[in-house]
């Protein structure tokens, strides 16, 4: 159950990470240009950065479950 509590802590500060991200990046562009062009690519630069780590982080996420099972596994089997 812990487990579970924790990765969701860990998704929803990503979550909230990756948001914060794109308004200061969204709004640096149209500060810094004004220019459609520019502010469109930089949000699909961030949007591909974002989907790139959440799946990485979602991969670690997944590692560290597995191994977290096989060593509770083993824990309780063991005794």
């Amino acid at each position: 159950m812990k487990v579970l509590i924790v990765e969701l802590v860990v998704v929803v500060v990503v979550i909230v990470v990756a948001a914060a991200v794109v308004v200061v990046v969204v709004a640096a562009a149209i500060v810094v240009a004004v220019d459609v062009e520019v502010v469109l690519k930089v949000v699909a630069g961030v949007v591909v950065y974002i989907v790139i780590n959440a799946i990485i982080i979602n991969i670690i996420i997944m590692i560290v479950t597995a191994i977290t099972i096989k060593v509770y596994a083993l824990l309780t089997t063991g005794e």
